[in-house]
């Protein structure tokens, strides 16, 4: 426990209902048991405030939540329930209805009653715990943007919110679980169950997890099968529909966090949140200036993204709140890493906490992030994919379409033959060079194969592919390539969830309206043809925000945020001393890693953080 900071244990006996208080850690952290025996302690923990549940008659250890606004807990005596973000759609969304609807919840899951958790939207985790005959649930849902882990043990079950506290905790450290390296050097986190700690595995969304009598069941209870409505083909009622669920979203989250601030980046993302958060924070009430905030670093190449975020920031008279950052080092990814166990698979993630811990200096509870929109609404990077879709449906007959090929390339128009060519493979995923491969990988594919084989590569495709099964994604490529590519399966809820954990570390919550199933539900029955049209990416998203500012600021060219991370890996960037320290693991070829450290690209940096990272825990 750290000096000074209060601890809070709550009677045994008493009927007790606790929404603890705010800028708080967010974590939790326990472990239920079925027989009696010694119990592994679940500490040290690092926190400001700590309800403990005490456990049964056989010593199992408390659960221990690190609480903050974001969660919402329920301990009858006997029982527990806690709530990890917010459920809409049950009446109110604010703390009290929010609490009365947890005792709902623990009070059907006591009597073991049906408790229809695919049905509610929002974005959340839900536990629920008994000791009588020790039964426990977590249900992550399908947008549910935090993490949650668990380890079966020969004592019972051990899960909680953070890795690093989950896998350093217990006095037999797990192994390093190399089966998924493939999965980290391509994409720089592991899509799936599996973490890099052996025995460690990780709830993906929708999933829920049942322990009882000794017995661990997680299974997949939610899918996007599950919010297919009949589709809108409208652009119309489609932009009417974003719009009607945007602002319901982000009234409920004023109801919980009435003074977050957006996360602006100036891109339509963002501009599109703080459209619709200065409208719920004029319903409100409130007086002051609605608040936004962005971090900014000091480099050329970063210089451009920062005017484009202050032209939003004139846009929408937001109190600002404008952070400088310093360039990338080697204690921050060191630290950062030891408090999450987790690699963050973008390099401006290290940044989040600098940026947290000024907006909680100024008393913001919560941050609004833009994640998810891409996977929704379509990137630049997908002109490809849509092209082909389109021609594959046009032109459903292969031999004709290998004559138009034959047709383009003879006219000369190479690029047009491609897409035509590539119309035959839109589903083939297992491919190498498939545009979604390529689009999702932050690496370098030849130091991936020379590393771990052609073969472990492909397995690792696979292996990402199966989340579409899982989850039950409608059958049209568009959304099979933007979900599973760069939307919530590929990256969102998983980068959501690392931003989340890093806001939660420096005591600020991060709210992401785009991650919420009543968004996803509307995204996902829009006619492909009106969501991604040949003529531009995002264009629903664009006509929607035009509803709220000038024509002028919806066609600001995009500013990208280009950190110059192989320059700080270069001899005499602050990176490379670290570089040059990183070992000579086993399945690196003889002359890889002095190759990349004398080229610096992305397999070095996955390199690198792979290399901390392992320093940290198994060193």
């Amino acid at each position: 426990m750290v000096a000074g900071r209060k601890r809070l244990l709550l009677p045994v006996t008493s009927h007790c209902l606790t929404l603890l208080a705010m800028n708080q850690s967010f974590h939790f952290t326990g472990s239920i048991h079925d027989s009696p025996g010694p119990v592994t302690p679940v500490g040290p923990l690092s926190t400001e405030s700590m309800l403990q549940w005490p456990g049964t008659r056989h010593g199992q250890q408390p659960i221990s939540i690190h609480a903050g606004q974001g969660c919402i807990s329920v301990r009858r005596e006997g029982s527990f329930a806690l709530l990890r973000g917010y459920i809409a759609g049950r009446g109110r969304t604010d703390s009290n209805s929010q609490q009365i609807l947890l005792e709902q919840l623990l009070a059907q899951f006591i009597g073991q009653q049906d408790l229809a958790l695919p049905e509610l939207d929002g974005s959340f985790t839900l536990l629920l715990a008994t000791t009588d005959n020790p039964r426990l649930l977590i249900f992550r849902n399908l947008v549910g943007n935090t993490f949650t882990y668990y380890q079966r043990t020969d004592q019972g079950l051990r899960f909680g919110s953070n890795l690093a506290e989950l896998a350093t905790s217990d006095s037999r450290k797990p192994g390093l679980n190399e089966q998924v390296l493939p999965l980290y050097f391509i994409y720089r986190f592991t899509p799936g169950q599996q973490t890099l700690f052996r025995g460690i595995n990780r709830l993906n969304p929708g999933e829920q997890l049942l322990y009882e009598k000794g017995q661990l069941q997680v299974n997949q209870v939610q899918t996007f099968a599950d919010l297919v409505q009949p589709t809108l083909k409208s652009e119309t009622d489609a932009i009417q529909c974003v719009e009607a669920v945007m602002s319901e979203i982000t009234q409920d989250q004023m109801a919980l966090y009435n003074n977050a601030s957006g996360l602006l980046s100036g891109g339509v993302d963002s501009s599109y949140i703080q459209a619709h958060w200065n409208r719920a924070w004029q319903t409100s009430g409130q007086q002051a200036k609605p608040r936004s905030a962005a971090f900014w670093l000091d480099e050329t190449s970063c210089l451009a993204d920062r005017e484009y975020t202050l032209s939003a920031v004139d846009a929408f008279s937001t109190d600002h709140l404008s952070v400088q950052i310093e360039n990338l080092v080697t204690p921050t990814i060191r630290r950062t890493l030891r408090d999450l166990g987790e690699m963050p698979n973008h390099v401006q993630s290290f940044y989040f906490p600098s940026l947290a811990k000024q907006m909680k200096q100024r008393g913001t509870s919560a941050g609004l992030c833009g994640e998810g929109a891409d996977g929704l609404f379509g990137t630049d990077d997908m002109r490809f994919v849509i092209k082909a879709s389109r021609i594959a449906r046009n032109i459903p007959v292969r031999f004709l379409r290998h004559s138009a090929a034959l047709a383009a390339q003879l006219l000369g128009k190479p690029y047009r033959a491609a897409w035509i060519r590539f119309a035959d493979h839109l589903n083939d995923l297992d491919e190498w060079n498939h545009p979604i491969n390529t689009n999702a990988a932050f690496t370098d594919w030849d130091d991936v194969a020379s590393c771990f084989g052609r073969p472990a590569v492909q397995r690792a495709l696979l292996d990402r592919q199966q989340l579409l099964v899982a989850n039950r994604v409608p059958d049209d490529p568009l959304h099979l390539h933007h979900i599973l590519s760069i939307g919530y399966l590929g990256e969102a809820v998983n980068t959501a969830a690392y931003w989340t954990a890093m806001f939660n570390s420096e005591g600020v919550d991060m709210l992401c309206p785009f991650l919420d199933t009543r968004m996803l539900r509307a995204t996902i029955n829009i006619s492909t043809d009106v969501k991604f049209p040949l003529t531009g990416n995002k264009i629903i998203l664009k006509k929607a925000l035009g509803q709220h500012v000038p024509q002028e600021f919806v066609r600001r060219p995009k500013r990208g945020f280009g950190q110059p991370i192989f320059e700080w890996m270069s001899p005499g960037g602050p990176l490379r001393p670290a570089v040059e320290e990183i070992a000579h693991y086993d399945f690196l070829p003889g002359d890889l890693l002095k190759n990349i450290t004398n080229r610096p690209n992305w397999f070095l940096y996955n390199l690198l953080i792979f290399d901390i990272w392992h320093k940290e825990f198994f060193a």
